[in-house]
């Protein structure tokens, strides 16, 4: 884990970063209406506000993150994500965040329809991200383990309860008459990739094992071999 400023980053190093620079691509108004579920330490939430975006909301079970750091936000709620949450807002939105919580919550379809319900129009968009769990390391985990990556109870991945495969996604995005405008993959695990242990030393002796196999398989599903997360933008259809 690192740190915007003071704030600990409870995600991978450089997902804030990527998903700022999705937004920046997106050429938005700064004085739109965002929404951040699940803001977590509040990180991204400030590293918005010094980008310029004044009116963003946060929402989070906890309230401990936010004692010192609520001058920054328009409007702070205490939510659980697994309830029907729509009904604690009075507005709707321009643009939702949603970074690396859909899979923490026990019913994303639930989690989808809620959130749909706080778009503002057709122009108004939501940004997920989530682990990609297609890759080849998650491939060889189930393999080797019977789990995907990133659902073994580990402190730092606690509460990993709902897998989101790519074609669920789809699918769960399709019924809902949520369009899925672009899908991004990001390579953020074999940039901070290290020996951790006996486990990763299977990884590496699966991967020289399949090459052949990999090789053959990257050319049918290359987008998403390697790629540790997925991010996502959807919007009403």
């Amino acid at each position: 884990m690192t740190n915007y400023k003071w704030l600990e980053i409870k995600a991978h190093p450089d997902l804030h970063k990527s998903v700022i620079s999705i937004i920046d691509s997106l050429k938005l108004n700064k004085n739109i209406e965002i929404l951040v579920l699940a803001s977590w330490s509040w990180a991204f939430d400030l590293r918005l506000y010094n980008y310029g975006f004044k009116n963003i909301t946060s929402v989070e079970i906890n309230e401990s993150e936010y004692k010192n750091n609520k001058s920054k936000i328009k409007e702070f709620k205490l939510i659980d994500l697994n309830s029907f949450f729509s009904k604690n807002f009075n507005e709707k939105y321009d643009l939702i965040i949603c970074m690396e919580i859909i899979e923490h919550v026990y019913n994303p379809n639930n989690f989808l329809i809620e959130s749909k319900k706080l778009l503002k129009d057709k122009n108004s968009q939501i940004i997920i991200s989530t682990p990609n769990l297609q890759n080849l390391f998650s491939r060889i985990n189930y393999v080797l383990f019977w789990y995907p990556n990133y659902f073994i109870v580990r402190p730092w991945l606690y509460d990993h309860v709902s897998p989101i495969f790519h074609n669920i996604f789809e699918h769960l995005s399709e019924i809902n008459w949520l369009k899925i405008q672009n899908t991004y993959f990001k390579n953020f695990f074999l940039k901070h990739f290290k020996f951790h242990g006996l486990r990763s030393y299977f990884y590496l002796i699966f991967i020289l094992l399949l090459s052949p196999l990999i090789f053959i398989f990257s050319i049918f599903n290359r987008k998403y071999l390697f790629w540790s997360n997925s991010i996502f933008i959807l919007s009403k259809l």
